[in-house]
């Protein structure tokens, strides 16, 4: 008979007879925990919560209480270790093996009044987004209602800041290397404390283009990569690469878009130092054909000199013969 008048009174409390019971709804299911990492062993009012008693207990009891059972919202198995807390506070209690909770309002002072009131009470427990429901205290009775929890998302995005750099023939000050750095943060994660995030570099970028540190730990902070070019073996023209961040949890790729402009590699396509010896070869091999076709013209005028003082010696020889 007992079990039977048990069946009945829960029949009637899933249709909203015999107590109020209102579960959150809408966005008020969607309240983060907010706990230090204590929830689940300390109450909320700073003293220790104990494990709860039964359902069963509090029913054979006859007491006026709140009660009810925390399950996973996905796979409705019943979470052990919840905190239990009430507004107004009535101290805490945690959820037992069977994920039940019971809250006695006939032996606390602080809730004498409040029968025929609602209470609301909350669930914590670290890993889910906190929950409520609403319970109207009814004299004794054991007004109850299930509680689903959330687990909390572990996603996060990265965001890099700026998103894109540019690199000109000014950033680098008559040298070879050029440096400029940008932040890096965790975004959308309320309940990712810190991830590692790997910045890596594309392989054919790599001889150009380089970020340190490599790896990074982001946390509450901004962090910063410095971005290096080392323009030793560019010639003129632009160059574009991307940065990538990755990590375990990132809901997307985050990438930052690196380019560089490059004038001031002189002639030629400026990758060989050699062009511009080969110039001054050029200009020596000039200056040896000039020299040669002068050579030349003087043995021409020697070859002419010579011709004319043969002539000037038959000229004489042919003056004595004369005589």
């Amino acid at each position: 008979m007992k079990r039977t008048t048990t069946l009945i009174f829960a029949s009637l409390i899933s249709l909203g007879l015999g107590c109020d019971v209102d579960a959150c709804t809408g966005d008020q299911c969607n309240q983060t925990n907010t706990s230090d990492g204590t929830d689940g062993t300390d109450g909320t009012d700073g003293t220790d919560a104990n494990e709860s008693g039964s359902l069963a207990e509090a029913e054979a009891a006859k007491i006026t209480a709140i009660g009810g059972v925390v399950r996973d919202a996905t796979t409705l198995a019943a979470l052990q270790g919840v905190l239990i807390s009430t507004d107004p506070p009535t101290g805490s209690v945690i959820t037992n093996a069977n994920g039940e909770f019971v809250i006695d309002i006939t032996s606390n002072p602080t809730l004498e009044n409040f029968e025929g009131s609602n209470i609301r009470v909350n669930a914590n427990k670290v890993g889910y987004t906190a929950n409520f429901a609403n319970l109207l205290v009814a004299k004794g009775q054991l007004a109850k209602s299930d509680i689903l929890m959330t687990k909390a998302a572990t996603e996060f995005n990265i965001e890099v800041t700026p998103q894109t750099i540019q690199f000109n023939d000014s950033d680098f000050f008559g040298e070879d290397i050029a440096q400029k750095s940008i932040t890096v943060k965790l975004v959308n994660s309320p309940n990712v404390q810190n991830a590692t995030v790997s910045v890596e570099v594309p392989v054919e970028a790599a001889v150009w283009l380089s970020a340190t540190p490599t790896q990074a730990t982001l946390d509450g902070s901004p962090k910063t990569i410095v971005v290096t070019i080392d323009r030793k073996k560019l010639g003129n023209g632009t160059r574009t690469s991307e940065i990538r961040f990755t990590a375990a949890g990132a809901t997307e790729l985050t990438t930052l878009q690196v380019s560089y402009t490059r004038t001031d590699a002189g002639g030629g396509d400026g990758t060989d130092a050699a062009d511009g010896s080969d110039g001054s070869a050029d200009a020596t091999d000039a200056a040896d054909a000039t020299d040669g076709a002068t050579d030349a013209a003087d043995a021409t005028d020697g070859a002419t000199d010579a011709a004319d003082a043969t002539d000037g010696a038959t000229d004489a020889t042919d003056a004595t013969d004369a005589q």
